[in-house]
């Protein structure tokens, strides 16, 4: 769980090395244990067992409860940055947990002054685990009612300005050969990923892995008959998330509406690895192009009616990523979707001229009001044109999973005022303003389908 947290910081004057904090009583242990909450351990975990620095203060049940409470909780900070990273525990009968005699700011005791009590957060020690293997002097091994502070900064914050801060709430399990903690390091790189994809860029995405990208495909039609044809461009990707090369194979799809929800798998082949079925290439007879090492695949859909519009897809899918539980992810059809219809004549395009999306990038930094493109700064006063449309025609809006956000009706003259025009507020049909990303739309008409895409930028 990622959590967005923010307050104004007041009254109107500069605040200099401010220390945050985050204090935790986990009360680890299942319900029907007696007195669950008297055996939890803490530590602090720098680095995951891939070599990551992921800083995270953990809490957890010492004994696991017989099983029913076997994994491990923890917190980490994603934005900003911290300098400093303080992390201290203690049990209320032993008060304050152990010090550094090195470290004249860790205090042994209750820091019951407001002067300790900022020593305490920013004097970067980082307590020793509480564990069976290694447990600190004078500390009982089967755990206490413990509990941590997690603080960290500084932080100059000037007057009547918002403090932002972005927290990781992570989990760990252990599974196979890899313990709670290994989960937990997994888990806690895998926060930061999605807070700020890599490579990192300092600008917050909250997007997850994506899966690999479409092939670049081409369609030919004949008597009765569609060629698709597409490259292996989707093979070679490596995962920025799992840092794996993980495509796994391709799916085949045909539509006579070109809808989402109304296409048809022709087929699937993948690798020959163990995972899914192994039906393997071979069937799509692949072709190396010796100019640049290419190689293209075949699929011939035979039996067509002549003349009958159809549209196909060709898209390509991952493995998942077992260490997070992460199913497979398959590109959207709509990335590659392209109209035809088998003739014993020349080929045949799509009927519809390009469709344009103004403006394209749309920015939220651009001032859209004083130019008079918008009547206002709030939401749903944003506005976006599909221009060059036909009289009468569908707009559908998708995200690139290829998920519909919204459909717009286009019908000149009878319910849109504007003959080759159409606008959008940007909002989605559950009522949810979009955010910044790249998105694709289908503009379907008598005549044919046109795909495209747009860009936003917050």
């Amino acid at each position: 769980m990622i959590e967005n947290i923010s307050g104004l910081i007041g009254p109107p004057r500069t605040f200099k090395k401010l220390f945050m904090g985050v204090y935790v009583d986990g009360d680890c242990g299942h319900r029907s244990i007696p007195s669950y909450w008297s055996d939890d351990i803490t530590g602090f975990l720098r680095v995951n067992s891939d070599g990551d620095t992921v800083n995270v203060a953990w809490i957890k049940d010492n004994d696991g409860d017989n099983g029913l409470t076997p994994g491990v909780t923890g917190i980490r900070v994603l934005f900003p940055d911290p300098k400093t990273i303080s992390y201290n525990w203690w049990d209320p009968p032993t008060d304050w947990g152990p010090t550094n005699p090195a470290n004249p700011f860790d205090y042994s005791g209750h820091p019951d002054t407001d002067a300790k009590k900022y020593r305490i957060m920013s004097n970067g020690e980082i307590d020793p685990d509480q564990t069976k293997s290694n447990p600190p002097p004078g500390i009982p091994i089967d755990g206490m009612d413990t509990r941590y502070f997690l603080s960290f900064g500084p932080f100059d914050v000037p007057p009547d300005s918002t403090l932002k801060l972005t927290l990781a709430y992570l989990g760990g399990q252990p599974e196979g050969e890899n313990d709670e903690f290994d989960d937990l390091g997994i888990n806690a790189r895998w926060a930061r990923d999605v807070y700020d994809n890599p490579p990192a860029d300092g600008i917050p995405d909250f997007s997850g892995p994506p899966p690999p990208p479409s092939p670049n495909m081409e369609i030919i039609p004949s008597d009765q008959t569609v060629t698709i044809r597409w490259d292996n461009s989707s093979e070679s990707t490596i995962d920025k998330f799992s840092r794996l090369q993980d495509f796994q194979g391709y799916r085949i799809y045909r539509s006579r509406s070109g809808i989402l929800n109304e296409m048809e798998k022709l087929g699937e082949y993948d690798q020959v690895d163990g995972f899914g079925y192994d039906f393997g290439f071979d069937a799509l007879n692949p072709i190396t192009d010796p100019a640049n090492g290419k190689v293209w695949y075949t699929y011939i859909d035979r039996g067509l009616t002549n003349g009958e519009f159809l549209y196909y897809a060709v898209t390509a899918f991952d493995s998942g990523y077992a260490p997070t539980g992460l199913e497979s992810l398959e590109s959207s059809p709509v990335i590659n979707l392209k109209q035809v219809a088998p003739s014993t004549g020349p080929e045949q395009q799509q009927a519809i001229q390009e469709v344009l999306v103004v403006p394209n990038p749309y920015r939220l930094s651009a001032n859209y009001v004083d130019i008079g493109w918008e009547r206002g700064t709030a939401d749903t006063d944003r506005r976006i044109d599909f221009t060059n449309l036909p009289p009468r025609c569908t707009i559908r809006i998708y995200s690139l999973a290829g998920d519909l956000l919204d459909t717009i009706e286009h019908d000149y003259p009878a319910k849109s005022a504007i003959r080759h025009s159409e606008s959008w507020d940007l909002v989605t049909r559950n009522i949810q303003a979009i955010a910044s990303g790249i998105y694709l739309f289908t503009v379907t008409s008598e005549t044919g389908t046109y795909v495209g895409k747009f860009a936003v930028i917050y």
